[in-house]
């Protein structure tokens, strides 16, 4: 279908729309006046089939499956030209890197980092020319369709056509007439100038000059590539000869190479897989010696800083003790931390451990002397409201400014870690620090905490302030029950009876019995754990639930008394000739009778026992009658 000619084109004649077709539809032309030409009517599209036509509508294009679509650059962003090359073009050009070599010479003439007048042939020269120059044979454009043979030996690479319509008997060249229908219905390319018409086959295109000649068999017969098959004399052509069968000497000798690859290939890799284990053996070695020196080196170096910490705060106690006498005349400030520095797998199984460490707030009554200012660290804020009512109970007390002479100071990490200690939440606590150090500077300080340990000692070495207490050192060793039990005998206090320093559960029956055979008067015997504190770790017996046992001790007494002689009670338990007994009886009924002070801690009596057989524990003595109970605070 025609479409109508726009109006304003007028009688023009368009030649290209003739040449073309009648089907070509002219470019519109926007006039400056005047009603827009009419569109031109499209063709209407055949009528669809299918769902298509059933629904009156086109079938969506389906999005595809897989994939994403990805919008990339195709190119990156180049070197800019200096800005001194941009105002002046006769400076010297620019040094080229190897980015700006792989863009081309084009790309660095255009953007100016080769000048316009710089001769690009030695560049050309290298390497593979861009042109190459050479003769060439041509042939007309109407017979590039037609087929060439170029090598007679590619004649069994020919399909053979069977079609009935152009099968034909073939002749020797000779007999065929000039004018054969095989000639008219099969033309033939004619020959190029300079080479004679016998030497181009009959119905081949011949071949460059460049390239070889045709072979006998094409040169023979005149025929077309796919009756080339016919052409091909089965005889004339050279099959190669099979090769013999391989003798029995040669079978064995291969059989014995391929037994012998196969051995050799499978002790190789036994002594690879050897070679292999004996590597990561040593591996694993090296490893391990390296982890073990570097542990080795770094428990050395911590031992040389914790010395050093020991030095400078003995040195600082000795200096305290030198100006004591002048110094307590001065008002001074006391820093408090009321920190339980206890081992973590008790703090575990603490309730309200926070509570306790922040029990200790009546510390800040000290201020009753006139020249003590407190700094009291607490786990947690306290309300403002408890502080008014301490100050008030103070200024009632006649302590005069309590508000302006205490400070409370809270670690901001004391959350970093459910059950922290106090004193490790301020050592990691960097702005608590440095506001203690503000408010005792250049002033008299000390430091004051509630259980010297390794924390307490470091801290004072970190604020530089004399610590009022024992060392780190001497804590640690008299800490525990059985060495305040030793210092108490050395001190010559009256002591009741006991038994220290017990590991093993047969040392703990054995002591058991002795002192119950030794001391029968005794009614109730308390076990306790050695660094267990609150009545945690404590656990005591009544013999008067086990008459069996209060009758085997009081009848085994006279005969190890020596007729009912005492002896001094403050010698350890001895075992007698009926202990054993006692001992049997002991540990069948004591499991069972034994009173746990906290179940909570410790759900049995095993467990309690197997805690005390790791950490320590002691046996002592209740005695009756007790109206009160003497304690010293180091």
């Amino acid at each position: 279908r025609v479409a109508p000619r726009a109006p304003h084109l007028g009688n023009q004649s368009n030649s290209l729309a003739a040449s073309l077709s009648t089907e070509y539809i002219p470019p519109r032309k926007r006039s400056s006046s005047g009603p827009p030409p009419p569109r031109p009517v499209r063709p209407i599209a055949p009528p669809a089939t299918g769902r298509a036509a059933s629904t009156g509508q086109r079938r969506p294009v389906r999005q595809p499956t897989g994939g994403h679509q990805r919008s990339g650059k195709t190119t990156n962003r180049k070197r800019l030209l200096p800005k001194m090359n941009r105002l002046d073009p006769l400076a010297d050009p620019p040094a080229l890197t190897e980015s700006d070599l792989e863009t081309g010479l084009l790309d660095l003439a255009m953007r100016g980092f080769i000048p316009q007048t710089a001769d690009l042939t030695p560049a050309m020269e290298r390497g593979m020319p861009c042109l190459m120059q050479q003769p060439a044979a041509f042939y007309d454009q109407g017979m590039k369709q037609l087929p060439r043979l170029d090598e007679a030996e590619h004649l069994t690479q020919v399909k053979l056509d069977l079609r009935a319509h152009i099968l034909r008997t073939l002749a020797p060249p000779e007999e065929i007439p000039a004018q054969s229908d095989s000639f008219k219905a099969h033309p033939r390319l004619p020959p190029l100038p300079g080479r004679p018409p016998n030497a181009m086959p009959a119905s081949a295109m011949p071949a460059l000059p460049s390239g070889p000649g045709a072979g006998s068999v094409a040169e023979a017969y005149g025929t077309f590539c796919t009756e080339l098959l016919e052409a091909v004399d089965v005889a004339d052509l050279e099959v190669p000869a099979l090769p013999p069968p391989p003798t029995q000497a040669e079978i064995e000798a291969a059989a014995v190479t391929r037994i012998s690859a196969s051995w050799r290939g499978c002790c190789q890799r036994r002594r690879y897989a050897e070679h292999l284990r004996k590597h990561n053996a040593a591996v694993r070695i090296q490893s391990g010696w390296h982890t073990c020196c570097i542990r080795s080196a770094t428990r050395k170096e911590l031992l040389r800083k914790e010395e050093e910490e020991r030095k400078v705060q003995t040195m600082m106690m000795y200096q305290l003790g030198q100006d004591w006498f002048q110094a307590k005349a001065l008002r001074r400030v006391e820093v408090h931390v009321c920190s339980l520095s206890i081992a973590e797998h008790r703090r575990r199984h603490m309730d309200s451990y926070q509570v306790l460490q922040a029990s200790q707030i009546a510390r800040i009554f000290r201020l009753a002397d006139s020249k003590r200012d407190i700094i009291f660290v607490a786990p947690k804020h306290i309300h403002e409201d408890v502080l008014d009512y301490y100050s008030k109970i103070m200024q009632f007390r006649g302590i005069q400014n309590p508000p302006g002479r205490f400070q409370v100071v809270v670690p901001e990490n004391m959350d970093m870690k459910d059950k922290f200690s106090l004193t490790q939440a301020l050592l990691c606590s960097p702005k608590a620090l440095k506001r203690i150090g503000r408010l005792v500077r250049n002033r008299m300080a000390m430091l004051i905490p509630e259980v010297v340990t390794h924390l307490e000692a470091k801290l004072s070495n970190t604020l530089r302030l004399p610590l009022i207490g024992p060392s780190a050192r001497n804590m640690s060793l008299l800490s525990s029950k059985s060495n305040g039990k030793k210092l108490a005998q050395m001190a010559q206090l009256p002591i009741g009876p006991w038994a220290v320093d017990i590991y093993d559960e047969d040392e703990f029956y054995n002591s058991l019995a002795g002192l119950v055979v030794k001391h029968p008067e005794v009614r109730t015997w308390l076990f306790k754990i050695d660094d267990e504190r609150s009545s945690r770790g404590t656990a005591y017996i009544d013999l008067l639930k086990m008459q069996q046992v209060s009758h085997s001790a009081h009848a085994s007494a006279p005969a190890l008394l020596g007729g009912g002689g005492h002896e001094d009670l403050t010698e350890p338990a001895v075992i007698g000739a009926d202990a054993g007994e006692v001992r049997a009886m002991l540990q069948h009924y004591v499991p069972r009778r034994v009173t746990l002070c906290n179940r909570q801690v410790y759900g049995d009596f095993a467990s309690w026992l197997a805690e005390a057989c790791r950490i320590g524990c002691v046996i002592q003595a209740v005695p009756e009658h007790l109206i009160s109970q003497t304690s010293v605070h180091f």
